[in-house]
């Protein structure tokens, strides 16, 4: 068993890895086993994600910047950004008073007649 370091190109063209993979050799073949990368968005908590919303929406730093910051494409954040603008915009949304919408339905039976008279 044989262990070198080389970048492994992972599930997307710019994660690498430079972790060792090992070689292993049975009966003639050789086989090869590489470190699965995590994304460092897909290990972002709630919480991260919305401070780093935040972050956007105030436009006090640039995309970039934030995207290099918590180690993530700058597509994720725009992505984020649009959620949480949505998300704003729906928690203030004005509504129109509907007077004549239904709200709830009420089983009226002869017992309850009877008791409202």
């Amino acid at each position: 068993m044989t262990t070198t370091t080389r970048p492994i190109l992972a599930l997307f063209p710019l994660v690498y890895s430079q972790e060792p993979y090992t070689t292993l050799t049975r009966g003639g073949t050789v086989l090869q086993s590489a470190q699965i990368v995590s994304l460092p968005a897909q290990q972002m908590t709630n919480q991260q994600r919305k401070e780093m919303s935040f972050q956007v929406i105030s436009n006090k730093v640039s995309i970039t910047e934030i995207a290099n910051q918590h180690g993530v494409s700058r597509q994720f954040v725009h992505r984020q950004k649009k959620l949480s603008v949505a998300a704003v915009n729906q928690a203030f949304e004005e509504t129109s008073p509907d007077n004549d919408r239904v709200l709830f339905y009420l089983p009226v039976t002869k017992a309850w007649i009877a008791q409202l008279i």
